[in-house]
């Protein structure tokens, strides 16, 4: 029968986080006994109380994702002893699976956990521990814990970028749908443009070679309305000189015709005196 396998540790530890709230308390993974190389024991997790009022505890967890690995556990417990567990108020087995860890099997002095649905239940509360105070390479230890990780596992920091990264592929996918949405509306609008223009001016603008439309543009561009309307301007002023000097002139013609038929009526009434 194959074996069982229960949480990862990444899930575990997401787990426990929904547990121990932020505000009050401060939990790390991988916590190592002290630092250098010559230590091996190391903590899954440690979380401490950061509140006078509850004593400043300290917890100590061991995940088990194998019974396996649960089982060499077994063999040699006194191994806790020499690591973590002795500076922590409290010590707790958590189980990935039910089937991992047996609750007849779990050491008096720890407590006990496993999943139930998507959270942890705790089936066996941890009695109270002696803890020796914090030395100074286990203090060393949750520093450099912090420096390095801030506080999170290589897999949990993993994920973390994994969920990052395709919350980002998602959102510009979003963002380019955006886009092409308001690509495709600014495309149906300059059609509609284009169609009402061809049904006013009976133009089919496909149709056009590229020199019909630039020998179009050359045309709008050299009607200029203003122009045109100086150049009627000076048309008609011209145009209305002119017909003031033919007025001028009839009217001097005129004067110069009443004149002489003045001087024909004179000379008319003498030669009429003459003869009598």
């Amino acid at each position: 029968m194959a074996e069982k396998v229960g949480w990862a540790e990444e899930v575990i530890f997401d787990r426990l986080k929904a547990q121990y709230n932020d505000q009050e308390w401060v939990l790390l993974p991988q916590v190592r006994r002290g630092t250098g190389g010559y230590v091996v024991r190391t903590a899954d997790a440690v979380a401490m109380n950061c509140w006078r009022s509850r004593g400043l505890v300290i917890h100590g967890f061991e995940f088990k994702s194998r019974r396996s690995d649960w089982m060499r556990e077994l063999k040699a417990p006194e191994k806790q002893e020499q690591g973590i567990y002795r500076f922590c108020d409290r010590w707790y087995i958590i189980a990935g699976h039910p089937d991992i860890v047996k609750l007849e099997e779990v050491p008096d002095p720890w407590g006990f956990a496993r999943p139930e649905g998507d959270k942890l239940k705790i089936v066996k509360k941890a009695p109270k521990l002696k803890p020796e105070p914090l030395d100074r390479p286990f203090i060393a230890s949750v520093l450099r814990n912090i420096r390095d990780k801030s506080g999170l596992p290589e897999t949990v920091l993993r994920k973390k970028y994994e969920e990052g990264y395709e919350q980002g592929r998602k959102r510009t996918l979003e963002l380019a749908k955006l886009d092409v949405q308001h690509l495709q509306r600014k495309l149906d609008q300059l059609q509609a443009t284009v169609t009402e223009f061809e049904q006013k001016s009976g133009i089919r603008i496909n149709r056009w070679t590229m020199g019909d439309v630039g020998e179009l543009v050359q045309l709008l561009r050299s009607f200029r309305p203003t122009r045109i309307l100086q150049q009627a301007k000076k048309l008609w002023d011209r145009e209305l000189a002119t017909a003031q000097r033919q007025v001028a002139s009839l009217e001097k013609a005129l004067v110069e015709a009443e004149a002489l038929e003045q001087r024909v009526v004179e000379a008319r009434k003498k030669r009429q005196r003459g003869q009598q």
